[in-house]
């Protein structure tokens, strides 16, 4: 892929966007987009923001919580398999996508494939509204820093379809 994209390290880089309500994900419907390419053997996080309790992650260098988010009513995370996890590290660009319907389901993709849902969140009426800035290539507060390449990073205030997804 032709530039522009950038490239992480892994050890201590990283896009930090200052705090804006333009991209405070609230109350409604919600999905991320992320394109990105890796080959390292280690992982950190894609892109979120923190900033105390309202919170939102995707990428995580843990399965159990690869798409994660937090408010006030807990924390809710959305799970991959290692065998997920090994497929996005073959070199190659992949589309990571979560998608949430705050009244339904909340799923994630990988070019266009469902990794994994759940009915089970607790995002049905609490803010997500972190303080914090967002960061694209890592979770500074973890240091969790990605090794490879991110060309994209979207956030939509609307809960993606499995019809858009794939497009």
């Amino acid at each position: 892929m032709p530039a522009p994209y950038y490239r992480f390290d892994g050890s201590d880089d990283e896009v930090e966007v200052a705090n804006n309500a333009l991209y405070t994900i609230g109350t409604g419907d919600f999905s991320t987009v992320h394109r990105f390419r890796t080959s390292n053997g280690g992982w950190g996080a894609i892109g979120g923001q923190a900033g105390g309790t309202p919170r939102w992650w995707v990428g995580r260098p843990i399965v159990s919580e690869f798409f994660h988010y937090k408010t006030s009513g807990g924390e809710t995370n959305l799970t991959i398999t290692s065998d997920q996890l090994t497929q996005m590290k073959d070199d190659k660009w992949h589309t990571l996508i979560q998608s949430c319907d705050r009244d339904g389901d909340w799923v994630g993709y990988l070019d266009g494939v469902q990794l994994n849902s759940t009915t089970s969140h607790n995002a049905r009426s609490e803010t997500i509204a972190p303080t914090g800035v967002m960061n694209i290539g890592a979770h500074t507060a973890a240091s969790w820093y990605f090794p490879g390449e991110v060309s994209n990073f979207q956030l939509y205030n609307k809960a993606l379809t499995a019809t858009e997804v794939k497009e």
